[in-house]
């Protein structure tokens, strides 16, 4: 299950311009089960460690984002798993744990800072807002983004394609046609046909003719199920990658495979050689992607960071590029001297995007 997080994240999770707090929260969960399923896999008999590693990252994940705060759900399975196995000193372990008593601290402090900012315990879930207050947003204003977050997740607000009728689109999953046609082809499609296409490299890698027995122990399937739930969660209300799409796809794959991978008797320092050799190759695929989308952007924007790096140009702080000052440059010496004005360059000045540049003149 680590080999494939690592696998995925490096190379479906490449561009790091791309993680903001979306896909880093994402990288975090992933971590959070790896923790988990360490608990229950070796019965850790380090027990507070264990929890604090589960805590702090479960915490640090709502902190990035507060629509994170529903994967406080698997806490429950926890509980259930030591209560089942009767193992409640472990239980109580868990909720006199300093660092769970930090986990409840942050979960506070973050409804109590949307509150302040917003008026919203929980933004933009209308039913937890308070309208009676000076700095409160208002539920029809919560309502209506709340709205556009649906629209914007559901595919009934694009660039190429925006509904009239936003009640009706959202209403008795009316949606789901356009979502499937302009989303799910081809985003979702590519990261199941990926996903599958991962597992069944690792299939070849680790395949061995000596076999175990095939298991699927009640606890993980506890977790599997409650997995199952937060996905059909996503998909009613949210169903966009970035909004925790990406983990929750690829756990429903991950876990079952890597159970399956398990049955393939390979000693220790075979896993770790075969390990280490998809390491390298999956570091070398990282780092050869990165450098052909940094060398095609080049191309493409014109812009060596070396050799024509934005810089400050005067006291206000504007920043332009070496070719926009070459423009300026010209547009002065028109100025003073029409023969050697290039009315080339002149005209150039009214090409460029008025989002990434501009242009003071001083008559």
């Amino acid at each position: 299950f680590s080999l494939l997080t690592f696998i995925f994240i490096n190379i479906f999770f490449y561009r790091f311009q791309e993680h903001g707090t979306d896909r880093t929260a994402q990288i975090l969960i992933f971590l959070f089960f790896i923790q988990l399923f360490k608990y229950f896999e070796f019965d850790n008999k380090n027990v507070n460690f264990s929890f604090d590693l589960i805590f702090i990252t479960l915490g640090i994940i709502i902190s990035l984002k507060a629509f994170y705060l529903i994967y406080s759900v698997l806490l429950f399975p926890i509980a259930w798993v030591l209560f089942k196995e009767k193992k409640i000193i472990h239980l109580f372990q868990m909720l006199k744990n300093r660092i769970f008593l930090c986990f409840i601290f942050i979960l506070i402090t973050i409804l109590f800072i949307n509150f302040l900012n917003t008026g919203c315990f929980i933004y933009p879930a209308s039913i937890t807002c308070i309208d009676n207050l000076n700095w409160s947003i208002g539920k029809i204003e919560t309502n209506l983004m709340n709205e556009h977050y649906h629209l914007w997740s559901k595919a009934g607000k694009t660039p190429s394609f925006n509904t009239d009728d936003p009640e009706l689109y959202l209403s008795n999953f009316n949606w789901i046609s356009n979502w499937i046609s302009l989303y799910f082809f081809n985003k979702v499609s590519d990261l199941i046909i990926g996903l599958i296409f991962l597992f069944t490299i690792l299939i070849f890698v680790f395949f061995n003719k000596k076999r175990t027995k095939f298991i699927f122990e009640k606890k993980i399937l506890i977790i599997y199920l409650f997995i199952i739930f937060l996905l059909i969660e996503w998909f009613i209300n949210h169903p966009a990658l970035r909004y925790g799409g990406y983990i929750l796809i690829s756990l429903l794959i991950f876990i079952p495979s890597s159970i399956f991978l398990s049955i393939f008797k390979n000693d220790f320092i075979q896993i770790k050689k075969k390990a280490l050799y998809l390491i390298v190759i999956t570091l070398a695929i990282f780092t050869i992607r990165n450098v052909d989308r940094i060398n095609n952007e080049y191309k493409k924007y014109d812009y060596n960071i070396i050799n024509n790096a934005f810089y400050k140009v005067n006291e206000d702080h504007l920043r332009i590029d070496k070719t926009f000052k070459e423009l300026i440059n010209n547009y002065k010496i028109c100025n003073k001297n029409s023969n050697l004005c290039n009315k080339e360059k002149l005209n150039q000045i009214t090409e460029f995007d008025s989002n990434r540049y501009i242009f003071i003149r001083n008559d």
